[in-house]
């Protein structure tokens, strides 16, 4: 007999024994039941696949009952482990605790894979009382039981749990608490932020780290000072880093709500401190954090003026613009210099609604020094439709390093200006095929005049 005909012929059995047909009619219901679980022990026993599909179907979804689930549960010692594990998969699905204590049994399996698979079932089917097994397990357990452990804490059921978590955490060794910490973030328990907090003071350097860790998703905007002192008192790289990492990340989440606290603690910050502010307040945005970034362009200390100018730099709002064009002028550092156009073409160029601001596009024509400042402005005027663009495009022709990028500009202006421009763009078309080597830039040139001619004789 083929695989598929032993498929047919147990779904067909179960169904008989479902509907209650067959040798089920002349028995008491407890009988069938019996012959219920003697055939899910059968199939889930099988070598095929398939069929210890159909078995463990009926773990999910067959008989109810409590009785029945733990008669489910006892089949466990009758399976391969790769049996146990799936039969630990499938009474996870089914969602009765009647199951926890063979699930408890499992944990403490010779096979690495059924420990596995009876930690993952706990999320389902575990109780507060599971929590330090699983939080040792998540901790110290091997490599395929963590992630399972940890699965679980995050997923236990109950109004209880967090409590049980707290209560776990006051007498926990290091490892469990980092892990417990973890939990508290994926399971998104904002009101916990205080032991959180506290917990990034531990002596315990993994404890610390995982606290911040969690205080980047558990934080708000009342948390704001608090996270900026741990940032200050941070004992490693590492932990500042981690602090930074939850500032900016609350600050993301809340905006102008922790702006104050910010601007509160930036002025007596040490240098690194005041870095990480300056980046948080980059990410909230607005009139103040702004006038702070910009303040700090003339501090003594060289590493904040690079850093309030990076952020000018990719300010999203035009309010930077003046700041930029005036550190460009003003400024002999050329990395200085080069940044702050940057930031200006970008503000410069046409965006959404926002049209192309040609007196600025201008202005960093004429203050970049180097060619690769003049293609940014060449890059940004080939989406511009105006005269004005096209007058300072026709200027680069005249230079040999930006000829090209010159030429395609100029082009892409003319394709884009309207019937009353025809001189203007005959005479631009004329120069481009003058200068231009590039062919399929040459076609394109020709094509406008072409047009242009078609229009006058029209």
């Amino acid at each position: 007999m083929n695989r598929v005909a032993r498929n047919i012929i147990a779904f067909a059995f179960t169904l008989c024994l479902l509907a209650g047909v067959g040798a089920s009619v002349r028995t008491p219901a407890q009988s069938a039941d019996e012959d219920l679980l003697q055939m899910v022990a059968e199939l889930l026993s099988s070598p095929d696949r398939d069929t210890r599909g159909l078995g463990l179907q009926q773990v999910r979804k067959g008989l109810p009952g409590e009785a029945i689930t733990r008669r489910f549960a006892e089949l466990l010692s009758k399976l391969s482990p790769q049996g146990q594990a799936a039969l630990l998969d499938a009474l996870s699905d089914r969602g009765d605790g009647a199951a926890r204590p063979a699930v408890l049994n499992a944990v403490a399996s010779p096979d690495e894979m059924v420990r596995s698979a009876a930690l993952r079932a706990l999320g389902a089917l575990g109780e507060p009382g599971d929590m330090v097994l699983l939080a040792e397990k998540a901790a110290s357990g091997s490599d395929l039981e963590k992630e399972p452990a940890r699965q679980s804490l995050a997923r236990l059921r109950g109004e209880k749990i967090t409590a049980a978590i707290l209560d776990v955490m006051t007498k926990a060794a290091p490892k469990v608490r980092a892990e417990l910490l973890r939990t508290l973030a994926a399971r998104k328990a904002t009101d916990t932020m205080p032991v959180v907090l506290r917990s990034a003071a531990d002596p315990d350097r993994s404890v610390r780290l995982a606290a911040l860790a969690a205080a980047r998703t558990l934080g708000g905007a009342k948390d704001t000072a608090a996270i900026i002192q741990l940032l200050a008192s941070a004992r490693e790289e590492a932990e500042r880093n981690a602090a930074e990492a939850a500032l900016l990340a609350v600050c993301g989440r809340n905006g102008q709500a922790c702006a104050d606290a910010l601007l509160a603690k930036l002025p007596n910050a040490d240098v690194p401190a005041r870095l990480s502010l300056l980046r948080a307040l980059a990410v909230i945005g607005g009139p103040r954090a702004l006038e702070a970034i910009t303040g700090h362009w003339g501090d003594s200390d060289l590493s904040l003026r690079d850093e309030a100018l990076r952020i000018l730099s990719v300010w999203p709002e035009v309010t930077a613009a003046p700041h930029l064009m005036k550190i460009a002028q003003e400024t002999d550092n050329p990395a200085h210099q080069i940044l702050a156009l940057r930031g200006m073409i970008r503000l410069a160029g046409p965006e959404d609604e926002r049209p192309a601001n040609m007196e600025m596009l201008s202005d960093a024509w004429k203050l970049a020094r180097r060619p690769e400042e003049k293609r940014l402005v060449l890059g940004a005027l080939g989406g511009i439709a105006t005269p004005a663009a096209l007058e300072i495009a026709l200027q680069a022709l005249a230079s040999p390093e930006l000829r090209e990028e010159a030429a395609l500009a100029v082009v892409m202006i003319a394709e884009k200006l309207p019937a009353a421009n025809a001189i203007e763009v005959r005479g631009a078309m004329q120069k481009v095929l003058q200068c231009a080597q590039e062919p399929s830039l040459r076609q394109r040139a020709e094509k406008i005049v072409k047009g242009l001619d078609r229009f006058r004789s029209d």
